[in-house]
């Protein structure tokens, strides 16, 4: 529905584990090692309902983050998209 509203504009979903701002840098490894995506049978039941299972780093959630929220405000500004 949002490509036909909204040409050229891609949507995609996706997903990720933050902490809290103050965490120890310390422990973030250790709460990415621990994620149920590291569980065979839920990666399998993810796969099988069509969604790729990835687990990343902090280097590449906060980058991640950042771009995304970089291009929603630029497609909200583009296309004079208001809250009703």
């Amino acid at each position: 529905m949002v490509a036909e509203s909204f040409k050229g504009v891609e949507v995609y979903s996706w997903v990720g584990m933050v902490a809290p701002a103050k965490t120890p840098v310390a422990v973030l490894p250790r709460l990415v090692r621990n994620t149920a995506l590291h569980e065979p049978a839920l990666g399998k039941r993810l796969n099988e309902g069509g969604f790729e299972g990835d687990v990343g780093d902090c280097a590449r959630i906060n980058p991640l983050i950042a771009s995304e929220s970089q291009r929603w405000v630029a497609l909200i500004k583009n296309w004079n998209i208001v809250a009703e």
